[in-house]
């Protein structure tokens, strides 16, 4: 399928088609005999929004706390007892402009795309983007080194909103 076990997954659709759910899906290790163990290092990553990255860097978090997650000293522990790895970035290009006008996820991902050359396993995205808008937002730059980075996998664009979907009780669910 032309995937390449180096990079991360940049999944990119329509909002609500079910991106951020499989991911937030694939970081969660299983707990019980496992527990504490890493069973596979794609797996084993932090969920974060874009507009928390943003509000933090704009605090003074520096970039590297999100570029080098293996070297930072402040570890994660969600669901397991283990420590986290890599990141997901959630909802790429929904986050606001920060202080004095920066996006500082374009200088997250740039960060990212400089330092962790064969990591980019431990680096993952979701998106509402296609790659025009995504240049519109970042830069071709950086629709270049998403490719570089990132296994997309794209969602057609009429994929339906599965949060606004309306179930028919007497039809769809046998009671």
């Amino acid at each position: 399928y032309g995937m390449s076990p180096q990079k991360g997954i940049g999944l990119e659709g329509p909002r609500g088609c079910g991106k951020s759910v499989l991911m937030k899906l694939l970081s969660c290790n299983p707990s019980g005999p496992f527990e504490g163990q890493v069973l596979n290092s794609f797996s084993n990553f932090r969920f974060v929004h874009t507009q928390t990255i943003q509000t933090l860097v704009d605090q003074g978090v520096p970039y590297a706390f999100y570029g080098a997650p293996d070297k930072n000293p402040q570890r994660f522990y969600y669901k397991t007892s283990c420590e986290f790895s890599g990141w997901c970035i959630d909802d790429v290009g929904a986050e606001r402009m920060g202080k004095y006008n920066i996006n500082r996820v374009a200088e997250v991902l740039s960060h990212i795309e400089r330092t962790q050359k064969g990591n980019y396993h431990l680096f993952h995205l979701t998106t509402n983007l296609d790659d025009e808008e995504f240049g519109e937002v970042y830069g071709g730059r950086l629709v270049s080194r998403k490719y570089e980075m990132f296994n997309v996998i794209s969602f057609p664009k009429d994929s339906p909103d599965l949060r606004i979907q309306k179930v028919d009780l007497k039809k769809d669910i046998q009671i």
